[in-house]
């Protein structure tokens, strides 16, 4: 596999060297002069390969489902009060305001009024 993707880059590197040396600028007027047979160069061209070991494994997770805080999430607007809770804090405060959001128009149910509280 390397070695095809190897003669792939390589054929393609002499196809844009020799295009690109193809044109000079002349330095007296500017204009585009192709002049002579294409000299070729050689171009760096640098490939990263990412393999399987570099992503991160289950057993490599900080924290399981069950250490992890909840975050608890309510909204009120006029006479109904919104709770929701999740593990991640942003999301608590999203479904809470998608709640109040069903039922009320969007300056009822402002990010500001939302409070959130966290427990172990």
């Amino acid at each position: 596999m390397k070695d095809s993707l190897f003669g792939v880059i390589s054929a393609v590197t002499i196809i844009v060297a020799t295009m690109l040396s193809a044109c000079t600028i002349s330095p007296n007027t500017g204009d585009i002069d192709v002049s002579g047979p294409p000299t070729p160069i050689s171009v760096p061209v640098i490939i990263s390969v990412q393999t399987d070991n570099n992503k991160p494994k289950k057993e490599d997770k900080p924290q399981d489902e069950a250490d992890k805080s909840i975050h608890a999430c309510t909204l009120s607007a006029f006479t109904h009060q919104y709770r929701t809770e999740n593990t991640n804090r942003g999301r608590a405060r999203f479904d809470v305001k998608k709640q109040c959001l069903r039922e009320f128009d969007e300056m009822f149910c402002r990010d500001q009024d939302i409070k959130c509280t966290e427990y172990n």
